[in-house]
């Protein structure tokens, strides 16, 4: 496929596929997006669905200030920038977007975090089906958005439609959480020492723990 209106030496850097949309980001972090819109996952403005590549435009960007990576969850998504700002747009029916409303957006919107530490930020971002997580630089991890089958990892089944922190029982000494990943119901996180925790639904056996149709509330320690 091509990209129109590429600036000179800007390549593609990394993709992200949705359930029925793309995402790509540039080397001068710049995002396209193509596919399904009719919930706004595109972040153009409108619902129209998109065979090809469209460039689209973040408000509220500091000067100079490029996306740094993105992640296309179900029917919505979520981008970072290099400062650490988070932007979510398209459905928001489970409080996917951690804007604190069930609103849908069709163009990307600033997202806040409460609690950050000094000096902390968030450095990475991941969408599942219908929620989300971000996790900083101190390895502290944000979630949001759909709960139905404890896939937030707050021990309930509640939704949220803000950014919320979830605990990691068991962590050893200096031990912090290195990356998060979203998947339909269930979530997963590896630690700086290697360590897996799984949480959410576990019909086919998706949380690593040995059972199945066990669903867990909170992250359980099943690689040590």
């Amino acid at each position: 496929i091509s990209f129109n209106s590429l600036q000179n030496g800007e390549t593609i850097q990394s993709v992200s596929a949705g359930e029925s949309h793309s995402i790509a980001i540039t080397t001068n972090g710049r995002v396209y997006t193509w596919g399904r819109n009719g919930l706004g996952q595109l972040g153009d403005g409108t619902t129209t669905d998109r065979n090809r590549p469209t460039l689209i435009s973040f408000n509220f960007l500091q000067n100079g200030e490029p996306i740094q990576s993105v992640s296309a969850g179900g029917s919505h998504s979520i981008a970072i920038t290099t400062n650490g700002q988070v932007y979510t747009w398209g459905r928001n029916g489970s409080g996917q977007l951690g804007d604190g409303t069930t609103t849908d957006r069709n163009r990307p919107s600033l997202i806040s975090f409460n609690s950050l530490q000094d000096w902390e930020k968030i450095q990475s971002v991941s969408a599942g089906a219908s929620h989300n997580f971000a996790m900083t630089t101190n390895g502290r991890v944000y979630t949001w958005g759909a709960n139905w089958y404890g896939q937030l990892g707050d021990g309930t089944t509640t939704n949220l439609s803000l950014p919320t922190l979830i605990g990691f029982n068991s962590l050893q000494d200096g031990e912090t959480i290195q990356s998060v990943s979203g998947g339909d119901y269930h979530s997963i996180a590896m630690t700086t020492n290697g360590r897996v925790y799984t949480w959410g639904a576990n019909w086919y056996g998706q949380l690593g723990d040995g059972t199945l149709n066990n669903v867990k509330f909170s992250p359980l320690l099943v690689i040590v």
